[in-house]
């Protein structure tokens, strides 16, 4: 098999119904997917292995947390060496050809290590959920996300960002086997700030694309 040019990591846990809807659509686009499956009790395993047989399942009976499943997801799928891993919640949708023009993007920007897509709120699609953010440890409260819970409307078409959301991330496969996956310290929430700061200072700058994520 020829090296894929995006190969997905997805971590999931009891979201059946919304995973195999992501799987289609990664199906759609001939993206290999690797997904860790966390203590499910609804059927999830058996149900992709039905309807995607060529999807990596690695099922876990203990819940590993977004960061346990993430990484054991990335680790996975490094073995077929792609040029771009693509962290995706389960229940994350990414407009057709997103994750595409993200790898455009990083294809004609070699100091940039990652991008991420403008997520938008499912049940208010005009809305975001946040396109990125940053991180100044001189504020009370450190982490900043941007552009959260305001209308789609005047966003230029890519912004420098200080971190992105794992919600839906497109980062270079040789920067993760440098730099490590996240810190398996971590269980849910920051996980993916840490991750972005430890990429950004070893490799390079991060961008937030006026693509859509749902």
């Amino acid at each position: 098999m020829s090296e894929p040019r995006i190969a997905a990591a997805i971590v999931t846990m009891n979201k059946r119904d919304a995973l195999l809807t992501l799987l289609a659509r990664l199906g759609e686009e001939q993206i290999p997917a690797f997904v860790t499956t966390n203590a499910c009790s609804d059927g999830t395993p058996d149900a992709v292995r039905a309807a995607f047989p060529a999807v990596t399942v690695l099922e876990s009976a203990h819940n590993l947390g977004g960061t346990g499943g993430f990484n054991c997801a990335m680790l996975a799928a490094l073995d077929v060496q792609p040029r771009y891993l693509a962290l995706i919640d389960d229940d994350a949708l990414p407009d057709r050809g997103c994750l595409a023009q993200l790898a455009d993007f990083l294809d004609a920007h070699p100091d940039h290590v990652l991008a991420v897509p403008a997520i938008h709120i499912a049940s208010r699609p005009a809305w975001l959920q946040e396109t990125g953010g940053d991180v100044c440890f001189d504020r009370e409260v450190a982490v900043e996300s941007w552009n959260r819970f305001r209308e789609n409307e005047g966003l230029p078409a890519h912004l420098e960002i200080g971190y992105g959301s794992a919600c839906t991330l497109l980062v270079r496969a040789d920067a993760v086997q440098r730099v490590g996956v996240m810190d398996w310290n971590y269980f849910l929430f920051y996980d993916d700030v840490d991750w972005c700061l430890r990429l950004r200072d070893a490799v390079g700058r991060m961008s937030a694309q006026d693509q859509q994520a749902a």
